[in-house]
């Protein structure tokens, strides 16, 4: 913004300001005005509430609870004894600012009335059925008090009829067993003692009302029971705001002459600080070249921040120019420099190159020779694997003899070290699975030759009994080894089973791998010998169990692939308990079911684990 607009709009300010200074301080004399006659309205008003109806509210609240007053007053209206009702009653007059005081019975006849003697005596200004009609203590009562006024001569009489119940009516759904009615006389004397603690003037009025100027004025009604207005409580107060008034002028002109005095003192200021002190520091940097004295300039007024920011840029841009003329200087040095860098690099690079052609060329050599390699022994395994598949018997041919069966085999690798094995002799089915030593090519060799060895032993021995089969496999593998390696570690695992089909004998024998046994869902596990077919153990016998099969049996023989695999939340193996309760939970399903089950569960424990060893179960049902 300009400095002639500002002093512009700074004139126009210093002529409105005054004219803007005494509306408002008009309207805050109005305001103050006011609120103060609506507070002194409300505070009179509260103090005439107070006046005329507080001297009941003991009795409306002793109405409106059943409390012990009802059994108090209603031993004195039963017993009529002017004793009871000198002690009791006559103290409520005193305490309760009462003047007078009936009770009646339940049909309103006067048992007992005391009076102010100091005031008069007057007779009851209501009858029973006056009663009855504005009080209905039944149980469709919503009252059970009256509180009306009456004129009796130049006075005002405020009458306050309570019900009273026995106790043993506490719903109050009988007519009341009597009343009590309670009077104060409204008088020039309770008048005088009401203008004493509200400082207000209080009169009666029976003519029709008035309302004078400027002077506040409260009128309180007083009715009868029937609801008709019978006089006014007029309340007048002195109107003392014209001190306030004054008071409030004197203030008001104070607090006027100190904002001029203000507003002239903050002119001068903003003379010099906006318009002498920014010229005086312009002045000083031009002459000094020193910008330091411009420093401030830059948040003030437009021409003053312009020139200063102007000034600021020359002598910057006159270093900048010297600076850079440095630069140019250093900057072209480094240059030739760098170029000669960079020619010793090339030549460097080329030689590099050379070098790395020559390391390419032996590189695809290599390759061609791995890939080569690769292939070669990649047929080999294949032809292994054909090998390998068609020594394993045709499981089409077991199920020719027990339909109901499945094999879950799933090899770690191409070839396998696990096998199963059958064959039938005569009346006897033999079956076999076997663990050889190792997996892959190794293990696959050793199923081949474990392989043959049964064959020999079974087709053309015909030897039928579990254990000694397994005593001359033992005896053949140690022959067979011997012509290679007189310590040699390579060893079987095998659960061998033979079943006599016309007996439906089944025996067993086993090298650590054990037979499980399912009858009625009920699974047990017939443990192996804990002695593996090899040629470096003892030469002793291997038990043979027999067990009477049934219909509906199904037995299970398996390797060790399946427990040993690592898996699950705690990467750990699956466990021999954990195969034993998953079999026992699958022996009721189909048996295709049965070998998706085993699928589900392998792939779901092992998870992203790697196939620790071949994995082979053979089931069977009777």
């Amino acid at each position: 913004m300009k400095i002639k607009t500002k002093l512009i709009l700074f004139l126009t300010f210093l002529m409105i300001f005054p004219v803007a200074a005494l509306i408002l301080s008009n309207q805050i004399f109005l305001q103050r005005k006011n609120a103060y006659r609506k507070n002194l309205l409300e505070q009179k008003k509260y103090s005439a509430k107070v006046a005329v109806k507080i001297s009941g509210e003991v009795f409306k609240n002793t109405a409106e609870t059943y409390t012990f007053w009802d059994e108090f007053v209603f031993l004195g209206i039963q017993k009529k004894n002017k004793e009871w009702n000198d002690a009791n009653l006559l103290p409520i007059i005193s305490l309760q600012g009462s003047d007078h005081i009936w009770t009646a019975d339940q049909n309103f006849n006067i048992t007992y009335h005391c009076f102010d003697s100091t005031r008069f005596d007057m007779p009851l200004p209501i009858s029973k059925n006056q009663i009855f009609t504005f009080i209905d203590s039944t149980e469709n009562s919503s009252k059970r008090y009256l509180e009306f006024f009456t004129r009796y001569q130049d006075k005002i009489i405020q009458f306050f009829c309570i019900t009273v119940h026995r106790s043993d009516d506490s719903k109050r759904k009988r007519k009341p067993d009597g009343f009590f009615i309670n009077t104060n006389v409204l008088d020039s004397t309770y008048f005088a003692k009401i203008k004493t603690i509200s400082d207000i003037s209080v009169e009666q009025v029976f003519d029709t009302l008035s309302q004078e100027s400027e002077q506040l004025i409260i009128y309180e009604a007083l009715k009868d029971f029937a609801g008709r207005n019978i006089a006014y409580l007029k309340f007048t107060t002195n109107n003392n705001f014209d001190e306030k008034e004054k008071e409030l002028n004197f203030i008001s002109t104070i607090i006027f002459i100190f904002l001029i005095l203000l507003i002239i003192f903050i002119s001068i200021f903003f003379i010099h600080k906006e318009i002498s002190l920014p010229l005086s520091n312009l002045l000083r940097t031009l002459d000094t070249r020193n910008l330091k004295f411009i420093e401030n300039l830059k948040s003030k007024t437009r021409e003053f921040k312009l020139l200063s920011l102007l000034i600021e840029k020359f002598f910057a841009q006159k270093t900048e120019l010297q600076r850079m003329s440095y630069e140019l200087i250093e900057k072209n040095e480094e240059i030739n420099q760098q170029k000669e860098e960079i020619q010793t690099i090339a030549e460097s690079l080329q030689s590099t190159n050379e070098e790395i052609s020559a390391i390419n060329e032996q590189l695809n050599a290599v390759n061609k020779e791995i890939l080569s390699k690769n292939t070669k022994i990649s047929q080999s395994i294949q032809y292994a694997f054909r090998i390998q598949n068609a020594v394993f018997p045709n499981p089409k041919f077991l199920t020719s003899i027990f339909p109901e069966n499945f094999i879950f085999f799933k090899p770690k690798e191409a070839v396998s070290g696990d096998f199963y094995y059958f064959k039938q002799i005569s009346d006897y089915f033999l079956v076999a699975v076997a663990d050889c030593t190792g997996h892959g090519i190794p293990g696959a060799f050793m199923s081949i030759l474990t392989t043959a060895l049964l064959h020999e032993i079974v087709a053309k021995r015909e030897i039928t009994e579990s254990g000694q089969v397994l005593n001359e496999l033992r005896k053949l593998l140690r022959e067979a080894l011997a012509k290679t390696d007189t310590e040699s570690k390579e060893y079987v695992e095998i659960a061998f089973c033979s079943i006599n089909l016309k007996t439906k004998e089944l025996q067993f024998a086993g090298s650590y791998l054990p037979f499980y046994f399912v009858r009625n869902q009920e699974i047990s596990v017939m443990k192996p010998d804990r002695m593996p077919v090899a040629a470096y153990v003892s030469d002793k016998f291997f038990t043979n169990h027999k067990i009477a099969l049934q219909k509906n049996d199904v037995f299970y023989l398996c390797t060790d692939g399946f427990f040993t695999q690592f898996g699950g939340e705690k990467d750990e193996k699956f466990g021999s308990k954990r195969l034993t309760e998953m079999l026992q939970n699958i022996s009721n399903q189909d048996f295709d079911e049965q070998k998706n089950s085993l699928e589900n569960i392998f792939c779901q424990w092992k998870g992203k684990n790697l196939q620790v060893d071949d994995v082979l179960i053979v089931g069977i049902k009777i």
